[in-house]
């Protein structure tokens, strides 16, 4: 009796393809690059900025607690307004930031002028790797998801690899100053790639690709080639989400639960013990091997070994 019942089949997750998902992927990993890469690019050069700056390294070393505590706070404000604004906006801020910071710490000539865009730096640039494996969501299955995941993680930790031979190559040629221009140049060109091919994918607004995007949610290329498969009109999605004070601290009510605050703890424990290793070898090496900027630099390349802690995340 129901032979002649036709339903309609189900839509797709997303409309876009295989090789578009791959092409935002690299979009948000190069974006994801920039909190591990800032964080390390600077740890040959804490030397030469106490002697520049004149003070101690042991309080340029300050600037490296400044940058790890904003860092570790930056995400839960940033992660919960891109779930309500959506994703691009949220990018295209934070990037904002990130490359105001770099012009001031380029131009920086005193202590306290360092420690203040260092924090804004790491306010820039901390939130993107949870707005890029939202992204990442936002366009996969639970299928798909793992292995683009893992080509998100490969090209982040790239910066913890490579950073601090960058920061040491920059800092003994062209001087510590560099390294901020350097990254204001690669943050400006990674801005563009977003303005002009990362569409709004959060789908309480873009629902699956197929809602014709508006204003800042809609992508320079969208402007030029048009945005294939959209409806002329955008679906109802429902109420849109208020940004409040409750939706920006709401990642903190995750501490109740005794299994991710032990989980954690534990991994907060491993970071620290990590941390200080790290923003003491330069101060170490130079005084005990009397290394210069550039040896030091190398001398961090072992760190781009992935932790067991950081290969299960």
């Amino acid at each position: 009796m129901y032979s002649d019942d036709k339903t309609l089949p189900e839509p797709p997750y997303h409309i876009f393809n295989n090789r578009r998902k791959k092409q935002l992927v690299y979009i948000v990993s190069m974006a994801g690059l920039f909190s591990p890469l800032s964080s390390n690019i600077y740890f040959p050069a804490l030397d030469t900025i106490a002697k520049e700056l004149n003070v101690s390294i042991a309080l340029v070393s300050l600037s490296i607690t400044v940058y790890m505590i904003v860092q570790g706070i930056a995400p839960s404000f940033w992660g919960p307004l891109s779930d309500t604004t959506g994703r691009r906006p949220i990018f295209i801020g934070t990037f904002i930031v990130y490359l105001i910071s770099n012009v001031g710490l380029g131009v920086s000539r005193n202590f306290a002028m360092l420690m203040f865009f260092r924090g804004l730096q790491a306010a820039g640039s901390a939130a993107t790797i949870s707005i890029g494996a939202g992204v990442i969501g936002d366009i996969t299955t639970s299928a798909e998801r793992g292995g683009l995941i893992g080509v998100f993680g490969g090209i982040r930790m790239l910066g913890q690899s490579i950073g601090p031979v960058f920061g040491g190559i920059l800092t003994q040629f062209l001087g510590f100053r560099s390294i901020f221009w350097f990254l204001a140049i690669l943050g400006a060109t990674v801005l563009f790639l977003i303005l002009f091919f990362l569409p709004e994918t959060l789908r309480s607004i873009a629902g699956n690709g197929t809602v014709q995007l508006q204003g800042i949610q809609k992508p320079f290329i969208y402007k030029i080639s048009g945005q294939p498969d959209a409806h002329l009109e955008p679906p109802r999605m429902g109420p849109k989400r208020k940004v409040t004070i409750g939706i920006i601290l709401s990642p903190l009510k995750f501490l109740s639960e005794k299994d991710v605050f032990v989980t954690l703890f534990y991994g907060g424990i491993i970071y620290t013990i990590w941390s200080m290793v790290t923003s003491s070898t330069t101060a170490l090496f130079t005084e005990r091997y009397h290394l210069n900027s550039l040896l030091v630099g190398l001398a961090f390349l072992p760190n781009g070994k992935p932790t067991p802690i950081l290969r299960k995340r």
